[in-house]
């Protein structure tokens, strides 16, 4: 298969990628206490919580983007619960890893006119495969923030 090389695309791959390399530099490094210590009241989650989110919205990314282009109806989103043996760092992070993978083969196989397919997701706000993918980029760095957060909150409150 020949991969599809476009500008837009190209683009949207190196946000991602930009994207997917802050969220891992927010992680490094950081200890088990710090990587399961719970957020303040306004956002309890952890930084495992929000691994484990990031990798669940892009697993939808991806499924919902393939069923639009490929004309099939698409599934709403649905946080499902975290496996236990995905607790730790390196577990979560592998597994972030492995969301990705699928992803870029999806991108692959796009054209331009992918990108322009209008993308309408039960519960959620229409938009295109390009706009998807604008989104899942800001979601990525939203979650890279988040995780920097945490951090500085677990070093505050000197847990």
């Amino acid at each position: 298969m020949v991969e599809a090389v476009t500008p837009q695309l190209d683009a949207l791959r190196a946000e991602l990628e930009a994207t997917r390399a802050d969220l891992l530099a927010a992680v490094e490094g950081i200890s088990v206490k710090a990587f399961v210590r719970a957020g303040g009241a306004g956002d309890p989650r952890s930084v495992r919580d929000v691994l484990w989110e990031a990798g669940q919205v892009e697993d939808w990314y991806r499924r919902t983007i393939d069923q639009a282009v490929g004309g099939r109806a698409v599934d709403a989103f649905v946080l499902h619960p975290r496996p236990e043996r995905l607790a730790t760092p390196d577990y979560l992070l592998a597994w972030v890893d492995q969301t990705r993978r699928p992803l870029l083969s999806l991108l692959r196989r796009l054209t331009d006119g992918d990108l322009e397919v209008e993308v309408r997701a039960p519960g959620a706000v229409p938009r295109t495969v390009h706009g998807f993918l604008e989104r899942l980029a800001t979601d990525e760095r939203e979650h890279a923030e988040r995780v920097r957060a945490l951090r500085a909150f677990t070093n505050t409150e000197g847990r």
